[in-house]
This record gives C-alpha cells, sequence and structure tokens, in this order.
C-alpha cells in the first residue's frame, strides 16, 4: 500500500527507544507539516504497518 511522503517519512524516524527519535519526530511536525487529519488516517489505517502508525501516533501526542 502506498503511504505517500508521509507515510515515508514515518517509517524513516529511528526506533522509539533512539535518542533522536523525539528530534526527529518534531523535525517532521515542522518540515512536513501534516495535519491531525493526515496522521490520523495512517494511524487507523490497519494495512499500514505497526511502526508507521504508531510515528504516526507519537507525532499527534507530541503536537498536542
Amino acid at each position: 500500500m502506498e503511504h505517500g511522503p508521509l507515510g515515508v517519512a514515518l517509517a524513516a524516524l529511528p526506533a522509539e527507544a533512539h535518542p533522536d527519535f523525539g528530534g526527529q519526530a518534531r523535525r517532521l511536525l515542522r518540515d512536513l507539516n501534516p495535519t491531525d487529519e493526515q496522521l490520523t488516517t495512517l494511524l487507523n489505517d490497519i494495512a499500514t504497518p505497526e511502526q508507521i502508525r504508531f510515528n504516526a501516533f507519537y507525532c499527534l501526542q507530541a503536537r498536542a
């Protein structure tokens, strides 16, 4: 399934235990400026790989 540039960027984030994970996730939010709707769509799509879904969830939480 195609996830577009946002899905590719989310998949490229380091593992959540990596010290740069939070900083890179915030950089993704700043650079790509995804909407909450875009992130939620990826999060709720069960065909989306689990790591992308988790990263979308994290980005939603980081923005909040």
